[in-house]
């Protein structure tokens, strides 16, 4: 038996016992096929927001122009706390990931000044 983790994004309006209904049936899943007993992370995602959904678009037009970020998720801004919460998926072909990490906090705080960003470093492991 093995033992794996993921991470899902939901839209931020869903309720609890939707978020955990949908785990367990991942779970569920996962272990008839596999074998595996799975641990299953949430992202909460802004889904009726119209201005955070703007801010999105932007964010993802800055992740773009660098190549070796693979992808962006766990996307969420919280508008109140002034805080955008994402991951970045780098590629192991980036010699400084905390480097690039740094560039983009820069480029989004040209974009959106005075927010906190909070960008956590998943890598590409199948390069």
């Amino acid at each position: 038996e093995m033992v794996g983790s993921v991470h899902i994004e939901v839209e931020d309006t869903m309720s609890a016992s939707d978020i955990y209904n949908i785990t367990k049936n991942i779970q569920h899943k996962i272990r008839e096929k596999y074998n595996i007993f799975l641990t299953v992370g949430i992202y909460a995602i802004n889904s009726k927001d119209k201005t955070a959904l703007d801010m999105q678009k932007q964010m993802r037009a800055v992740i773009a122009k660098y190549k070796n970020i693979m992808q962006m998720h766990g996307l969420y801004i919280d508008r109140e706390l002034k805080i955008i919460q994402f991951d970045i998926l780098v590629s192991f072909i980036e010699k400084d990931a905390l480097k690039l990490r740094q560039k983009v906090i820069t480029d989004i705080n040209d974009i959106f000044p005075g927010y906190e960003i909070e960008i956590n470093i998943d890598r590409d492991i199948t390069d």
